[in-house]
């Protein structure tokens, strides 16, 4: 990745998390800047929660660096859309069809108000400083009533009986 930036005559500037550095010397006309990929959270899984109609349970772990994670929750019907590199997103903002349910250094969380007998897909992300890994996806299924349940088996049960 190539980055140029001057400031002045005296010296570059670069930033490196919230500080800004100098390095000093004359200023050349580009300065080269190695950006080494993310790697993604690992071990991701999605499940039923405590209320299997409402709600699904998010595991990760966070990648070897540590880095925060963001996690993108949208309707398996639908399609991704991936963050914009350098984009600062926060949680109910939306990316694409998909909507940000966390951000941060936990690895569970419970996502919850969902809408019964629905599949969604969960995208993991790593994230440093609003820049992005590839994600890596787990998906989940809410039960539907539990009477929808029942008058299913009732009409399998009359189907059988035919």
């Amino acid at each position: 990745m190539m980055v140029s930036y001057g400031y002045g005559n005296d010296a570059w500037h670069c930033r490196n998390s919230a500080d800004w550095y100098d390095m000093w010397g004359t200023p050349t006309a580009d300065l080269t800047v190695n950006v080494s990929a993310l790697n993604n959270p690992a071990n991701q899984t999605a499940a039923q929660g405590d209320d299997p109609n409402t709600q699904i349970d998010l595991n990760w772990t966070l990648d070897a660096q540590s880095h925060n994670v963001m996690i993108v929750r949208k309707i398996d019907t639908e399609s991704w859309t991936e963050p914009t590199q350098g984009t600062s997103y926060s949680v109910d903002g939306t990316i694409g069809s998909g909507v940000v349910v966390y951000k941060g250094s936990a690895i569970q969380i419970e996502s919850s108000g969902l809408t019964k007998n629905t599949t969604y897909d969960y995208k993991f992300y790593s994230e440093n400083n609003s820049y992005y890994s590839p994600g890596v996806t787990a998906q989940a299924t809410t039960t539907p009533e539990p009477g929808v349940l029942a008058l299913a088996g009732l009409l399998l049960l009359a189907l059988r009986k035919r």
